[in-house]
């Protein structure tokens, strides 16, 4: 069931069992989740039943690290290889945009350029990064932190600060969770707080829950679809043949 951490709290073992306890109690433990946050709590014998366990910050990062660093590192290289193309149609609307000055609006040259700025994001925009058991969203959350920080420290992206009113990291952690994170859950519980959990991670508090409806899904990603789901094209549920 969701929980609020009453303060910080880190993650303990006991005769196999996951226990959290105050943070203040083990000040040489990492937190795992900090005062106000939502966090999921399993009884033991709903875990056992579910096969739920906590993953390990260090292992999180790890997997994090080991499986985006790679695709981050082929991005950037497709990013560098876009930037003359990007950069030679800036400077044609940019030239158009100086030519009309006075003249005519000049709206639409702004946005030319701003969509053309833009494309350098696609190489790492395209990238799909599901968790088949994604829990409250632990990893999903720490892929989008790993995406947006690759994106903001690259060198061949120009800042883009000035095409939106927030901070340039909040602003790429919400388009790589549009465009990149997906995540399955057999507990509809976990799924709520995923949403949550990538919600207050993208800080985009002026958009619904609903806008990761499409990206986190109740599922069993162990028995997926039965046999006779994959014999033919589903029927459209509500549809009469015609």
């Amino acid at each position: 069931k969701p929980l609020i951490a009453p303060h910080d709290l880190v993650v303990m073992k006991d005769k196999g069992s996951i226990k959290y306890a105050p943070a203040s109690n083990h000040p040489a433990k990492k937190i795992a989740y900090t005062k106000d946050e939502l966090y999921l709590a399993n009884d033991k014998g709903e875990r056992k039943a579910s096969g739920s366990y906590y993953t390990p910050e260090y292992i999180v990062d790890y997997i994090a690290k080991n499986t985006l660093d790679p695709l981050a590192k082929e991005a950037h290289e497709k990013v560098k290889a876009l930037k003359p193309e990007v950069d030679k149609a800036i400077a044609k609307w940019q030239k158009l945009k100086e030519q009309k000055q006075g003249l005519e609006p000049t709206d639409k040259y702004d946005r030319k350029i701003a969509e053309e700025s833009k494309r350098l994001l696609e190489p790492y925009l395209s990238m799909k990064v599901l968790d088949p058991a994604m829990g409250s969203g632990h990893f999903l959350a720490r892929a989008t932190d790993f995406l947006a920080e690759a994106i903001a420290t690259d060198p061949d992206i120009e800042s883009l600060l000035e095409l939106t009113e927030e901070s340039e990291l909040t602003y790429y952690r919400r388009r790589v969770v549009e465009s990149c994170i997906y995540g399955v859950d057999l507990n509809p519980l976990a799924v709520e707080l995923a949403k949550v959990t990538l919600w207050l991670t993208t800080m985009a508090k002026s958009k619904p829950l609903s806008f990761l409806n499409h990206h986190l899904r109740v599922g069993n990603s162990l028995i997926g679809a039965r046999v006779a789901d994959l014999d033919g094209i589903p029927k459209a549920k509500g549809k009469k043949k015609v």
